[in-house]
């Protein structure tokens, strides 16, 4: 399941959502932000955001998902890991605490990378969804060729970019005692 996941294009997981979902099922509604019938509340708000945010997400999941596994499997054969079994320590214990400890360093760098995709590929998925956000901003300033407005959404995505490296770097210190903020 990861790998078909992770294979698979936001827009088309969108369009395979709205066509489970929305038409087969009535389940979720597939367009827009809020209802016609004028809900407006907070719950028409998060009905409307679960379909976008899934075939944004999903995609991602399954590189997560991925790397997981295959940290985990090599982390699972080290010398710490043995010697906590030796210990007489739960598989438990030491699956969360020795081993998946020691995968969130390569998890982290995956998920930090994946948020300028995630940033790109929500500007289909708006489309797609008929969600007003900053994709859909960043195509009608396009093809209105309103320059101002292109280089602001750029400032803002690179800076969204830059804290979430930021962030990771912290998180590095936080996960790894090795590593030190100087």
């Amino acid at each position: 399941m990861a790998f078909v996941l992770s294979g698979v294009p936001g827009f088309f997981l969108g369009m395979v959502l709205i066509y489970l979902l929305a038409i087969q099922w009535h389940i979720l509604p597939f367009s827009g932000m809020y209802s016609a019938s004028g809900g407006g509340d907070i719950l028409d708000l998060i009905r409307h955001l679960i379909l976008p945010a899934l075939a944004i997400a999903l995609p991602e999941v399954g590189k997560v998902l991925r790397h997981v596994r295959s940290n985990m499997l090599e982390v699972l054969n080290e010398d710490y890991v043995r010697t906590s079994r030796a210990k007489g320590l739960s598989e438990q214990v030491t699956i969360i605490k020795h081993a998946f400890r020691n995968t969130l360093i390569p998890l982290v760098t995956v998920l930090s990378s994946s948020i300028p995709f995630m940033i790109g590929g929500s500007v289909v998925v708006e489309r797609l969804f008929s969600w007003p956000g900053l994709g859909s901003l960043m195509i009608n300033s396009i093809n209105a060729k309103d320059y101002p407005v292109i280089m602001g959404i750029s400032v803002i995505i690179a800076i969204v970019v830059l804290l979430s490296n930021l962030l990771v770097d912290i998180l590095y210190a936080y996960l790894d005692p090795r590593i030190t903020l100087d």
